[in-house]
């Protein structure tokens, strides 16, 4: 039985019929979080970014748009303002996917070198394990702003597809600390066939690996910190605060 995310029929309407479907239980309450927040922006459907009341940044992306510069370029221009902030939460726990390289441009505020976050393993031959390593994923700096801090990122079941590829650059990042619950291990880079009735049929393209080929395909992208959320509040966001909370207290 196929059990992927990223196979599904889309009809010549534009409606999408999935071939598999998956449930979890979010473990994030973004309103719990919003009121948390002062100077508050939102993005839609990007995310939205603030300050805890006690002085960290946080970032939140539930989904990575391809396309509207326009709407980056506001975000970036959020997040200048938080390059002074003593440590970073950036929140991919509801992150549904979208463009990869537009996870990479966040990131790669957070970087001062080019790194590998990721490897991929292809179809090369028509036997289920006739599969070759395509050439690694790299992580490169952003061009004009750079974050120096402590970073927490925050993932879990509802960070999925490329929101999983943007998991796999922060745990790259050697200052982040992720925190929450594995992802949900489904990344496999879609692409469409088109039939002649106008029908396409979409399928996974790739096997994503870790920087040392470990696959995350149904494991996920894990946490360094594992966190269950709770009735109230948000327990991953709460555990990140305390983490950067405590690392300001260590570096004074």
């Amino acid at each position: 039985q196929l059990r992927d995310l990223n196979v599904w029929i889309e009809m010549p309407s534009g409606e999408r019929i999935p071939s598999f479907r998956s449930s979890y239980a979010p473990n994030y309450d973004h309103d719990y979080v919003r009121d948390q927040l002062v100077d508050l922006e939102t993005y839609p459907p990007l995310g939205f970014a603030g300050r805890t009341r006690d002085g960290l940044g946080f970032i939140a992306c539930p989904s990575l748009p391809p396309e509207n510069d326009d709407l980056y370029d506001r975000f970036f221009d959020k997040i200048a303002t938080l390059l002074d902030c003593p440590g970073m939460i950036v929140d991919l726990r509801g992150n549904r996917g979208g463009a990869e390289p537009r996870g990479a441009q966040i990131a790669g505020v957070l970087t001062q070198r080019r790194v590998i976050y990721a490897r991929s393993q292809r179809r090369s031959g028509p036997r289920p394990d006739d599969l070759s390593e395509s050439p690694p994923r790299y992580l490169a700096p952003h061009p004009s702003l750079y974050y120096p801090g402590p970073v927490v990122c925050l993932i879990g079941p509802g960070c999925v597809s490329s929101g999983e590829g943007f998991a796999l650059m922060m745990a790259a990042v050697e200052r982040a600390t992720l925190v929450g619950q594995p992802t949900r291990g489904a990344s496999g880079n879609p692409s469409p066939v088109a039939l002649s009735n106008g029908v396409k049929v979409w399928f996974s393209r790739w096997i994503s690996l870790t920087p040392d080929g470990v696959p995350i395909e149904s494991r996920g992208v894990t946490p360094d910190v594992e966190t269950s959320q709770g009735d109230r509040g948000d327990a991953g966001f709460e555990r990140a605060r305390e983490l950067l909370t405590r690392d300001r207290r260590i570096g004074d």
